[in-house]
């Protein structure tokens, strides 16, 4: 399974995910503009149909049209728009269902490991948190939960540099026609943290506003912003894919 992996094009040179995260710092640093999308089993399960059930832990009932829109994003054919799939190591068969959908569809660009960031987390953070400070300008979409000035001050932020959207947590997608309309600067960096309407907003924003750069994070942030919530993916390895994410 690792060399069909590697001899993946759209890998290229990301073969783990520590090299894939140093990849998109190396890119935050440089104020150079892409879109990551972090489409992990739930969102993949909407796409594939394994279930029709509640996701993002229950607060986002199933909907046909959230499929789609999902779908929609997921296969936007753009070099600088990542979609972050399942670790292969871990849930080979939604993988191959992925890559299976993208070459259906002739779709060339751009895939990465959903948990490039989260598996960073612990070791790696502070690259991601220093280069926040230099954007002059950051959008917050979340949920009503957000606390920006816990945020702020845990990674020592500006805040006055921030502005956040703030989305209900249950059922977040039923204002996609309010959300999707919302405009942004060139060179700001927008953070997505609202479940799997993140996913959608991050392709279509990204394809109406690409001298922006949108990063859908999923729960990236929890261990700081929720002492109830402690997520096991904040570690750098895991005993199931220890070939993807060794340095």
């Amino acid at each position: 399974m690792l060399n069909s992996i590697m001899k993946d094009p759209r890998l290229k040179d990301l073969e783990t995910a520590h090299n894939e995260y140093l990849f998109f710092i190396e890119k935050l640093k440089n104020k150079e503009p892409f879109s990551f999308a972090h489409f992990n089993d739930g969102e993949c399960n909407y796409m594939f149909d394994v279930y029709k059930t509640p996701i993002s832990r229950g607060y986002q009932d199933y909907s046909d049209e959230l499929k789609e829109r999902l779908i929609k994003s997921f296969l936007i054919n753009n070099k600088n728009f990542y979609r972050g799939l399942p670790c292969p190591f871990h849930d080979e068969m939604t993988y191959d269902k992925c890559i299976q959908m993208l070459n259906t569809n002739n779709i060339n660009f751009s895939i990465a490991h959903a948990c490039v960031f989260h598996h960073n987390y612990s070791t790696k953070k502070h690259l991601f948190f220093d280069i926040l400070k230099t954007y002059d300008s950051i959008t917050w979409i979340a949920n009503d939960k957000f606390n920006l000035d816990i945020l702020s001050s845990k990674i020592g932020l500006d805040k006055n540099k921030s502005k956040v959207i703030k989305v209900p947590e249950k059922n977040a997608f039923d204002y996609i026609s309010i959300l999707e309309n919302n405009s942004f600067e060139e060179g700001e960096i927008v953070i997505l943290l609202c479940g799997p309407i993140g996913r959608v907003l991050a392709g279509e924003y990204f394809e109406k506003h690409p001298k922006t750069t949108f990063l859908c994070l999923g729960s990236y942030f929890d261990n700081i912003l929720f002492k109830h919530i402690k997520h096991g993916y904040h570690y750098d390895r895991f005993m199931y894919c220890e070939i993807c994410c060794t340095y």
